[in-house]
């Protein structure tokens, strides 16, 4: 058999031209911007093409076996001109096949996006979800606080790195349990919140107001601190907290990203509340 790659030639250089105009025009990055995001509306994507492609194929070949459908696929690679509509199809199923691969990519590779996170029951699952992802994350807490006297503290969720915190710790002295770091932990995110306070008037006085954010560098690893709305604003506190016990996760920010992601999440729950 004589090979012509012409055809699939043209077939590769005709999806790459598609999904370069797309990135243009959305003008975003493809995979974390718009395929994340939205991976549902993509597998349909898939799908759909997938379902033109047999379609104009089962019509080329007038059979529904499978081995018939594909077997006008091979004029691509002959010195046979391929059919327009077999051409249509190959650029149809390539392209799905593109999509798939950059979903498996997604869903073994990447976080998910915070904005598919929308229901107010989703803040436990999101503050376990973002802990639990490799790396980053030790611990994190999400707690309500009264500003009326004497208010006790809610703690809203709460999650663990399960699979690498007892490690982490067990190169650490003195030596603890996993259960004795998380209740330090726990009572040093609200301990943050009660001395904030002090905190602000030091800081006010730069005149820029009072904080909304910390990042603690510490010996071992860091801790963050956030308020979810101004604390000057609403009837109660709403802040989140968020641990690491090594000092990787903080020199590569991977600690910093997963705690930002975790955030965006929850003011994405809040905000969706908030309409409602």
């Amino acid at each position: 058999m004589d090979w012509n790659l012409t055809d699939l030639t043209k077939i590769l250089a005709l999806s790459g031209a598609v999904f370069a105009v797309l990135r243009v025009v959305v003008g975003k990055p493809l995979i974390t911007k718009v395929v994340n995001p939205h991976r549902p509306t993509w597998l349909f994507a898939a799908f759909g093409f997938l379902t033109g492609a047999f379609g104009l194929l089962r019509t080329e070949a007038h059979s529904s076996s499978v081995m018939a459908i594909l077997a006008p696929l091979k004029t691509l690679v002959t010195e046979e001109r391929a059919p327009g509509p077999v051409m249509v199809a190959a650029v149809a199923l390539f392209n799905a096949v593109v999509i798939l691969g950059v979903l498996v990519y997604c869903v073994w590779r990447l976080p998910r996006d915070p904005s598919t996170f929308r229901r107010s029951k989703d803040q436990a699952k999101v503050v376990r979800y973002y802990t639990n992802l490799p790396g980053g994350l030790d611990f994190a807490t999400l707690i309500r606080l009264s500003k009326k006297d004497g208010a006790q503290a809610v703690y809203l969720a709460t999650g663990v790195n399960v699979n690498e915190i007892q490690k982490r710790l067990d190169e650490l002295v003195p030596f603890r349990t996993a259960e004795s770091q998380i209740a330090w932990w726990t009572a040093l995110a609200l301990d943050m919140h009660t001395e904030m306070d002090r905190m602000n008037g030091i800081l006010g006085k730069g005149g820029q107001g009072i904080n909304r954010r910390v990042l603690f560098d510490v010996q071992f690893g860091g801790y963050l601190f956030q308020y979810l709305r101004p604390p000057e604003v609403g009837e109660d506190y709403l802040f989140a907290f968020g641990a690491t016990l090594v000092q990787a996760e903080v020199n590569t920010r991977r600690f910093e990203e997963h705690f930002e992601l975790m955030i965006a999440a929850l003011k994405n729950i809040k905000s969706g509340m908030e309409k409602v």
